[in-house]
């Protein structure tokens, strides 16, 4: 957590465990933008997770 304290962390994760620690999560489907997650509501709204 440390490593990525002021910086942007680009992480690309098949497994939503991976996310757990994250600002901000991006669905991508075709290349474009799909669905958005501020950390506010739990990762399991997203639909594709």
């Amino acid at each position: 957590e440390q490593i990525t304290t002021d910086k942007t962390v680009i992480v690309i994760a098949h497994r939503s465990s991976l996310l757990r620690n994250v600002d901000r999560v991006y669905m991508l489907e075709d290349g474009r933008i799909t669905e958005v997650d501020t950390g506010d509501e739990p990762l399991t709204r997203l639909k594709h997770l």
